[in-house]
Order: C-alpha cells, then structure tokens, then sequence
C-alpha cells in the first residue's frame, strides 16, 4: 500500500452563512493569507485558497487538522468525509 492509499481526503463542512464553515472561520480569522502564516507550513496559501474555491476538491485529513489547529476549531466542525460522514 502506497501513501496515497493512506491519506484520508476530506472536505469543507457546509456552511450557514456561507458556501461553508471553513469559509466563515477564515472571515473570522481575516483572511487566507493571515491563516497560511499561522498554520506555518503545510497547507500552503494555494492550497488553502484551492479548497475554499472549491469545496468539492478536498484536503488531506492532516492538513485540515492543521488548519483547524490554527483556527482554534475541532478538526470535524470544519471538515467531513467527501461522503458526507462526519469525522471521528
């Protein structure tokens, strides 16, 4: 089994106020580029404006957990399965 075989995708929660949650914490946050500074590293600034464009593209499981980490957000509030299933 290769890496990619290991890496979990997931994807943006929908949102309420916007297309989704992700997109209404990086508001609250300021703005993509304020977040890529705090995440410091992986994700970079394209791919975290890459899935806030399009939702349905995904992000590596450990990514959005890093993402979520700089939000100061549980990783499953901002991020699902691409089924739909929340995240354990």
């Amino acid at each position: 089994m290769n890496t990619q075989e290991l890496t979990a995708m997931v994807v943006p929660r929908p949102g309420t106020k916007r297309a989704t949650v992700l997109d209404e914490a990086i508001d609250a946050f300021g703005s993509i580029r304020a977040l890529a500074a705090a995440v410091e590293g992986e994700p970079s600034r394209s791919t975290i404006s890459a899935v806030a464009s399009d939702p349905t593209r995904g992000i590596a499981k450990d990514k959005a957990e890093r993402l979520a980490s700089a939000l100061g957000r549980p990783v499953g509030e901002l991020f699902v399965h691409k089924d739909g299933a929340p995240l354990a």
